[in-house]
């Protein structure tokens, strides 16, 4: 009862060191075990934020790939009709990433071929047409690398086979068939007359109406 007592008087008389012992503790408390939450949700907040920048940057991203050029993005069959002086002419199949140059390395040019006047490096088109001149050849530059729907005309009438090789399709044996019906029945009234003609029918000839003129 006496220790009691004593322990009483003893913190009335040093109240002020026990305050400063309970702030103490409270202190030491918020330490140890409230500021480590504190640490942990800011840690969180940060891991957070640094996942919002990845995800919009990677969107960021995502999205200037998409205003790519689709012709970067998609590489697309063409035909494309070689003619002149070439040891192949013909039609090939080709992409939109080939050059000039590369379908004529299939076509082979010929050893008088004039290459000066065409654009090698031209990217290829569907329907291109490709004429060839041998040197010495004098050829419009609109025959020279052209999609066939740039305008084309030839005489049947009175073109030559080289001339009449330049119609789109049109290889050196129909080229001469056209030559020879002309030179031995006489010359064609209308365009209709070519599906007399052995190899052409009613597709190929509808297909070059528009590149034949007659007068």
């Amino acid at each position: 009862m006496n220790n009691v007592i004593k322990i009483k008087d003893w913190i009335r008389n040093n109240y002020h060191f026990v305050l400063i012992g309970v702030i103490l503790l409270f202190v030491v408390f918020k330490f140890l075990f409230i500021e480590p939450d504190s640490e942990q949700m800011n840690m969180e907040d940060r891991s957070i934020n640094r996942e919002t920048i990845e995800t919009s940057i990677e969107n960021k991203d995502k999205q200037e790939l998409a205003k790519s050029s689709p012709e970067e993005k998609v590489n697309k069959n063409v035909i494309v009709d070689v003619k002149g002086a070439v040891n192949f002419p013909n039609t090939y199949n080709m992409k939109t990433s080939d050059r000039v140059d590369d379908v004529l390395k299939k076509a082979q040019i010929k050893g008088n071929a004039d290459i000066t006047k065409i654009n090698l490096s031209e990217k290829l088109k569907d329907q291109m047409y490709i004429y060839v001149p041998s040197q010495g050849e004098h050829v419009s530059s609109a025959m020279l690398n052209q999609p066939t729907e740039n305008k084309i005309e030839v005489n049947i009438n009175t073109g030559d086979k080289a001339e009449i090789e330049k119609l789109p399709g049109i290889g050196p044996n129909k080229a001469e068939a056209i030559v020879q019906y002309r030179e031995t029945k006489g010359e064609f009234k209308t365009i209709e007359d070519l599906k007399k003609v052995k190899g052409f029918g009613e597709k190929t000839v509808e297909s070059l109406k528009e590149y034949i003129v007659l007068d």
